[in-house]
């Protein structure tokens, strides 16, 4: 609209507008600078989200509310001055993804929120919850908790040190600080919220105080474990899990770039949804003989994993459990599961050979779809059905056996070269019965 313009990179609002609608500016990147009238007492939804230019904006003392996204990705935007109006910000997303940001100020008249001894942050004068920080915070005693995404992407933070006074660790408190190498949590701490390290990529030292009640790092394992359910929180690239440890967190070790190799105690018996998740340079895992359950999504883009040998003690592994795992060229399942979940090796095109359990009744969508060196497969006699594209693509497999009385689906073996030797009886994906079947080649097209 006309109201609103950039004129060489600076943002105008005609004077007498009390609210700047939401989206007013959004992904606007020719602007540079914003200076909102003294009229303007409330900013709209997303307002400036995604102007990665803007570097500098002049918040008036008539703002009552900084709303949801408004300066959401604006990763230029290098200060932040909050007038004493400001009685509401809507955290986490008012400022996130302000990576640029290295001060920021609250004037000291403002009722609702501080930045007491220049600590560079945002905080909540009552609850004393640091709402937002950026990479030259010093969280100062008196806080209480670090915020929801407080400090979300924020970078230039190396060394995480928090005052005794802190007690809880938001949810995605820390997420994706890339830059840090140290954790250091004290006796204080009562929570470590959800995710509140995730993507923490880099981090190679982690350290619990030993006083601290509900979390340990018990023989210096690098990791966060809480003690009473023997639950790890948050595992650095250089952890090693100790035994005793029962449960393996949501998350604690997703996407961790610094992961080469992991051993489970026998202790463990399941992998949660995503735990290994995008671990890139995870090379080797060892499978302890209690485990029961390997969780959808457990190893998915684990790219450089090698080879996976599963006990006999598992009996469901989810869905994409090893998706995307591009180096993996051997997997022998020794366990009990009844079904091959949906796309569990897709995207495998190194996998050469696979052995399937006899307890395996069915072969769910795309489990080997795409596995493009697959060259043999063992099928066991009790399988009952064979889903849409399960060999989607298996280019180099050269002959399967299928047992009788089986449920194909008419494109399970889609782009698939290899000379299907079919038993006289078997059930198309209809589940109609087909009688004295021939050896087919190139898929079940001929039936």
């Amino acid at each position: 609209m006309e109201e609103y313009k950039v004129i060489n990179g600076v943002g105008y609002i005609p004077e007498g507008i009390t609210r700047i609608k939401d989206d007013a500016f959004r992904e606007c990147e020719d602007l540079r600078e914003i200076v909102i009238p003294t009229t303007v007492t409330d900013i709209g939804f997303s307002a400036f989200r995604g102007c990665s230019e803007l570097i500098r904006v002049v918040i008036p003392d008539s703002v009552s509310y900084i709303r949801a996204d408004t300066f959401a990705g604006c990763s230029s935007l290098k200060e932040i001055v909050i007038p004493a109006s400001v009685t509401s910000i809507t955290q986490p997303s008012a400022f996130g993804a302000c990576t640029g940001l290295e001060r920021i100020v609250v004037d000291p008249a403002n009722p609702r929120y501080d930045s007491r001894g220049g600590c560079n942050a945002i905080i909540d004068s009552e609850t004393n919850i640091l709402v937002l920080g950026c990479r030259n915070t010093v969280v100062p005693e008196g806080v209480r908790a670090i915020g929801f995404a407080a400090f979300m992407y924020a970078p230039g933070i190396s060394d995480l040190v928090l005052p005794e006074s802190v007690s809880v660790i938001g949810p995605y408190a820390y997420y994706s600080c890339m830059d840090m190498e140290r954790i250091n949590i004290p006796a204080s701490v009562k929570l470590i919220d959800h995710n509140a390290f995730g993507g923490c990529h880099n981090v190679s030292f982690v350290s619990v105080d030993p006083d601290n009640e509900v979390y340990d790092s018990r023989e210096e394992c690098n990791a966060i474990i809480e003690t009473a359910s023997d639950t790890l929180v948050f595992a650095s690239g250089s952890a090693i899990i100790p035994h005793g440890v029962r449960v393996l967190g949501d998350f604690a070790f997703h996407a961790g770039e610094g992961l080469t190799e992991i051993v489970l105690p026998e202790t463990v018996t399941e992998i949660p949804h995503s735990e290994f998740s995008g671990c890139v340079n995870l090379k080797k895992v060892v499978l302890p003989d209690t485990l029961v359950k390997i969780g959808d999504r457990a190893f998915c883009d684990c790219v450089s994993l090698v080879e996976v040998e599963i006990p006999e003690s598992v009996c469901e592994i989810g869905e994409m459990a090893f998706y995307g795992c591009k180096a993996l060229s051997r997997v022998v399942v020794h366990g009990s599961p009844q079904v091959l979940c949906d796309a569990l090796f897709k995207g495998c095109p190194n996998l050469k050979e696979v052995v399937v359990p006899d307890s395996v009744r069915v072969i769910g969508r795309h489990v080997f779809d795409g596995c493009v060196s697959l060259e043999r497969v063992v099928l066991p006699s009790a399988l009952k059905e064979i889903r849409a594209c399960a060999f989607s693509g298996c280019a180099a497999l050269a002959d399967v056996s299928l047992p009788e009385w089986i449920s194909v689906a008419e494109d399970a073996f889609d782009a698939c070269p290899a000379k299907i030797d079919v038993p006289v009886r078997y059930y198309d994906g209809s589940g109609l019965e087909i009688i004295e079947a021939d050896i087919c080649s190139g898929g079940l097209d001929g039936f």
